[in-house]
């Protein structure tokens, strides 16, 4: 990284504190997040004991505040969380709740991350390379291994997309927020072009809008410049 002088955008750790303050320290301009298998091993960790037979309901509400899409339904969720277990909330203000926006969903969509939400994909290729390469092994065959690997993830993938939603805890967007649209598109779009239309109210949650005032103005501007680029197109034409 020094060599290159890059840095990287992104960056997935499991949140430990001395890590946090060199990452913002050494890495300014790096996006840091929180790997999610490891706050769900603190979580039980430190909660389980606490909670008992509520950690289990006391998960799900935690995976469903996690997973918002929009920041006020996440602050809604996250309060509920806390008065709804008060046992968690001291734990869960002192070590997620100083940073959401390295773990919580709304945030962490806002930088690019090619879907990555831990640190575990990397740590399981180590494991499954250390097993099936050998120290006699070529490169050859190190690459040929590291590409079989990618092709059965990238298969597995595909089954589990078809198959069902893997995140635990996503609301339904599409029921919840666009019922009557969708009633209506249904009767006139294709499966394929309804697919697509659906997957686009899925990520429509996933953008920060801001309000534009004097809109009128604003579009009335935006013509005139149109009508001034066709007319200086058409000049040269006419003589």
């Amino acid at each position: 990284m020094y060599a290159t002088d890059l840095a990287p955008n992104v960056l997935f750790t499991d949140a430990d504190p001395a890590m946090v303050a060199a990452i913002h320290e050494s890495l300014p301009t790096t996006k840091h997040n929180y790997c999610i298998w490891h706050i769900r091993k603190n979580l039980e960790k430190n909660l389980k004991g606490k909670l008992r037979g509520e950690y289990s309901k006391f998960v799900a509400a935690w995976n469903k505040c996690r997973n918002c899409f929009s920041e006020n339904e996440f602050k809604k969720q996250w309060n509920e969380l806390t008065v709804k277990f008060p046992a968690a909330c001291k734990y869960l203000k002192r070590t997620l709740g100083t940073d959401v926006t390295s773990w919580a969903l709304c945030y962490t969509h806002r930088s690019f991350n090619a879907g990555i939400q831990s640190t575990q994909r990397v740590k399981s290729y180590n494991s499954l390379i250390k097993r099936s390469v050998k120290s006699f092994s070529t490169l050859l065959e190190l690459d040929a291994h590291i590409q079989f690997l990618l092709d059965r993830e990238e298969q597995f993938e595909r089954q589990e997309q078809t198959s069902e939603n893997p995140t635990v805890g996503l609301p339904n967007v599409i029921g919840r927020y666009f019922k009557r649209i969708d009633v209506i598109i249904k009767k006139f779009l294709t499966p394929r072009v309804l697919k697509m239309q659906h997957r686009q109210m899925n990520e429509s949650l996933l953008y920060r809008p801001s309000k534009i005032e004097d809109w009128e103005n604003l579009l009335e501007s935006e013509q005139k410049q149109a009508d001034d680029e066709e007319q200086s197109i058409d000049e040269p034409r006419r003589q």
